[in-house]
């Protein structure tokens, strides 16, 4: 740091310590051909929390990564998970919706591992392939990587193996704020 200079920080990093930034993992260590993992959520209103999300995954042959806006699944399949605080002194919870039935949704939980996930009327927002040899992995750029997502969407990211004997790992890191703050 040069003298006199103002220290700064990232915002996101500042979201942190607000107690405003959260994140969810799931991790499958054997993956057929086809065999998939996912986060389900919604989005909460716009007057609630605004969502900036980054999604990073792995694998060790190959997969496609792919975060669906829209979609729907099966009402109360998949776990539950709670998304974890980073500030670890901090009590608040996120403001996602997790699903408990086809028309009500439980904030403060995410769902992973839904089942019959329908893409009709659902948009691919971000799309990812990897390919070729072992131990491929994304660990995202913030200024590549992130989605702010619309507010009382539904939303589906997941991950397809490519290629039997294979594994994944999805990781989520978002942070929440009030529409009209910075």
């Amino acid at each position: 740091m040069v003298q006199n200079e103002i220290p700064r920080i990232l915002h996101e990093h500042h979201k942190i310590h607000e107690g405003d930034a959260y994140q969810a993992w799931n991790d499958e260590l054997t993956m057929a051909n086809t065999e998939t993992i996912n986060f389900a959520f919604k989005t909460p209103a716009s007057a609630i929390k605004k969502i900036h999300i980054v999604a990073e995954f792995s694998t060790l042959v190959g997969g496609t990564f792919e975060i669906l806006e829209a979609a729907t699944w099966t009402a109360q399949t998949g776990t539950a998970f709670t998304p974890i605080n980073k500030d670890r002194n901090s009590s608040k919870t996120s403001e996602l919706l997790g699903d408990e039935t086809t028309t009500v949704f439980t904030a403060g939980e995410i769902v992973y591992d839904v089942t019959t996930i329908l893409t009709t009327n659902a948009t691919t927002v971000d799309f990812i392939r990897a390919t070729g040899k072992q131990n491929k992995e994304t660990t995202a750029v913030r200024a590549r990587r992130e989605l702010i997502l619309k507010a009382a969407t539904t939303y589906v990211i997941r991950f397809t193996a490519v290629g039997a004997s294979n594994t994944g790992f999805i990781r989520l890191v978002w942070y929440e704020h009030l529409r009209d703050s910075i």
